[in-house]
């Protein structure tokens, strides 16, 4: 098993653990109707996929931690559009990683309760700074990006809700040197928090 795998189970272990306590705050009906500010932060595995000489590579996972911030509006309680902001940095003494991705997003909340779907597409991009002693050098690469997630939420006070989250991002690099059709991805397990100000 991968070494970011492990991480995940190590952690969705304790997580789950969140849920019935959660449950057991969901005392408020889920009114979903304005502004809406959300923020997403946990344990994000990162990793890039490339092609070289017509066969498929991939980087080892990195794990860093990951966030998500959004701006939003809802709908309705079953609909909510959104502007998300997702970012990964990774650091070690020899470089230092960041991927970011802005994505115009949709989230669905089923029968307008707790669980719900995110999509969304934007553009991103991947820095990267190396610091070598003598020679430190510094790129970024941009393109377009998509998000995916899936979560739940459960309301501590009429106003507020926190949950669960699992958000994947990809951005789409395209030609690096001589590296083909260059992908940078995150997958994060988050905490989840949202403010509804309309309620």
């Amino acid at each position: 098993m991968m070494t970011w795998a492990k991480n995940v189970a190590k952690i969705l272990p304790a997580l789950l653990l969140l849920l019935p306590l959660s449950a057991a705050a969901d005392q408020y009906s889920h009114e979903r109707d304005g502004l809406v500010i959300g923020l997403d932060i946990g344990p994000g595995w990162a990793n890039a996929q490339y092609s070289l000489s017509g066969q498929i590579f991939q980087t080892k996972h990195r794990t860093a931690l990951s966030g998500l911030f959004r701006l939003g509006f809802a709908k309705s309680e079953e609909l909510m559009v959104s502007l998300d902001i997702n970012g990964w940095d990774y650091n070690s003494s020899s470089s230092e990683h960041q991927l970011f991705a802005t994505t115009g997003s949709v989230t669905w909340f089923p029968g307008g309760e707790s669980f719900f779907l995110t999509g969304g597409v934007g553009s991103g991009s991947l820095q990267v700074y190396q610091r070598d002693a003598v020679y430190p050098q510094a790129f970024t690469e941009r393109g377009l990006s998509f998000l995916a997630a899936a979560g739940f939420e459960y309301r501590a006070a009429p106003d507020y809700a926190i949950g669960l989250s699992a958000n994947y991002f990809q951005v789409g690099l395209g030609d690096v040197d001589v590296l083909t059709d260059v992908k940078a991805s995150n997958f994060a397990v988050c905490m989840h928090i949202q403010w509804y100000m309309s309620n």
